[in-house]
């Protein structure tokens, strides 16, 4: 997704999710549940942490514009979400 800086357009997010870049009415979505290391994140995603996708073993967190790898779970196990842990290798 393309955001405007006043003279330049720049790239503010990917959206490798399967929706993509999409317009819907006046407001745009970026679907970003397909991004892993090293694809941009939206500054509102700053320190916000999520999954590698499709049953990855990587927790990630967007630091300064982009995803980064903080924790790779041990052999077997995957990233995953439990109640009132968060994200955690399971």
């Amino acid at each position: 997704m393309l955001q405007c800086d006043g003279t330049s357009y720049l790239v503010f997010s990917d959206c490798k999710g399967p929706g993509g870049c999409r317009v819907e009415g006046e407001t745009v979505n970026c679907d970003t549940t397909g991004n892993t290391a090293g694809d941009r994140c939206a500054p509102t995603s700053e320190g916000k942490v999520r999954c590698e996708p499709n049953g990855g073993d990587d927790i990630l967190r967007c630091l300064d514009g982009g995803l980064t790898s903080v924790f790779t779970c041990p052999t077997g196990t995957i990233c995953g979400l439990v109640p009132d842990a968060g994200l955690t290798c399971i």
